[in-house]
């Protein structure tokens, strides 16, 4: 005898990266992630990248006022 399979849905919080298991069964994703609350707990953070020539030239630019 073998033990009937059930399906369950686990969802991640993309802002916080809590896991969950959903207790809906109708297929509705949750309102809002049970740990941070965000209700966009399913679109990633959309940050400015800063490229690297910008971050060498901040840096080189306060050694510079250091030195003064």
């Amino acid at each position: 005898m073998s033990l009937p399979t059930i399906a369950m849905r686990v969802c991640v919080c993309l802002r916080c990266g809590w896991q969950w298991v959903s207790r809906k069964l109708d297929g509705k994703p949750p309102v809002r992630c049970p740990h941070c609350r965000s209700p966009y707990w399913d679109k990633p953070l959309e940050r400015e990248t800063v490229s690297v020539a910008v971050k060498a030239a901040r840096a080189k630019e306060k050694k510079s006022r250091g030195k003064r």
